[in-house]
């Protein structure tokens, strides 16, 4: 089980990534990307910004592409998911869960006071805060989100 960056991901971590996105897509609220460009965007957004993933078996079944940045608005570091998707096997055992909490604790030490998300991330995390993760993720930033 494990978390890579970009910079550490290989071609075929890539393309296990991509498969996972493309099984995920038909279900993903993403209507907005016509399918022919889903691996185009996919890629896309692993070239640009960071990776956290779940590995089982040597095959990749969860992962979060998120970016840290500054909020001048807030004046504030903040980490965005710009996406989300667990394999449908594997969902609702720990692994989005396990994703989330790395992705808080990374968050804490690259001192973010937020972590965020588009509309079908942010209901993903709903759905994590419902089971009892915000408490955690109260602690690790040691704030309400």
């Amino acid at each position: 089980m494990g978390g890579t960056s970009k910079m550490m991901l290989q071609k075929t971590t890539y393309g296990q990534i991509e498969e996972l996105y493309l099984m995920c897509f038909r279900e993903t609220c993403h209507r907005y990307i016509e399918k022919r460009n889903a691996s185009q965007y996919i890629l896309q957004l692993l070239a640009q910004f960071e990776v956290l993933t779940e590995v089982r078996n040597d095959k990749v079944v969860g992962c979060i592409i998120y970016q840290i940045f500054q909020n001048p608005l807030h004046n504030e570091k903040q980490c965005f998911i710009h996406e989300w998707f667990i394999h449908p096997d594997y969902r609702n055992k720990t692994v989005g869960m396990k994703l989330y909490k790395r992705l808080c604790e990374k968050g804490k030490e690259l001192g973010c006071a937020r972590l965020i998300g588009s509309s079908c991330n942010n209901q993903m995390i709903r759905t994590i805060e419902r089971r009892n993760a915000a408490k955690v993720v109260a602690k690790i930033f040691e704030k309400e989100l």
